[in-house]
């Protein structure tokens, strides 16, 4: 009986330590990398937002420009000049032709944006993947260790109970012994 109660005991403090070790460094290990998340994810946001201003100011300069109907305030090249009148009645088409440095800058704001998107998704996934991989072994591990605590567990009731029902077999035998005497 006392032993039952030794690896009972043993097995709610290891039990405990298992957790507090496993759990607990797995999680801290989750929270710290947490933080590079952030800080890349604030980027991504920073650089959209930073986009998606520029992009709304340049459309509402653009759509102040074809009111007027004036080409020349356009920063059309001589080149494209012809071109650009023909799209005097057609502000999809014409947009295209307007305020060219304003619109590159705008698109390389785009393409920064997506390159800042895209690696956030790359990182995420590929560190996803290698946390994946850790904590399968690492809970695998720890399932493992738990197993074995209650196995014994198990294996110390499992005596227990051969111990009592031997005991009470003998007792039996021997009070059927001293009823037929």
């Amino acid at each position: 009986m006392s032993d039952l109660i030794i690896r009972n005991g043993d097995h709610t403090i290891r039990s405990g330590e298992l957790i507090n070790q496993n759990l607990a460094a797995w999680f801290k290990y989750l929270r710290q990398e947490s933080k590079s998340y952030e800080e890349a994810h604030w980027l991504r946001e920073e650089s959209l937002s930073r986009y998606n201003a520029q992009r709304i100011d340049l459309n509402k300069r653009k759509e102040k420009l074809f009111r007027r109907k004036d080409v020349t305030e356009w920063g059309v090249s001589s080149e494209n000049l012809r071109p650009a009148m023909d799209t005097l009645n057609d502000a999809e088409r014409a947009f295209g032709y307007m305020l060219p440095n304003a619109s590159k800058q705008v698109n390389y704001l785009g393409e920064e944006s997506a390159f800042f998107t895209s690696q956030c998704y790359k990182e995420t996934r590929r560190t996803t993947m290698i946390n994946y991989t850790m904590a399968r072994e690492h809970f695998i591990d720890m399932g493992e260790q738990v197993h074995k605590h209650i196995y014994d567990i198990n294996l110390a009731w499992g005596q227990f109970l051969d111990f009592y029902s031997d005991l009470n077999n003998a007792r039996k035998v021997h009070e059927d012994n001293y009823v037929e005497r």
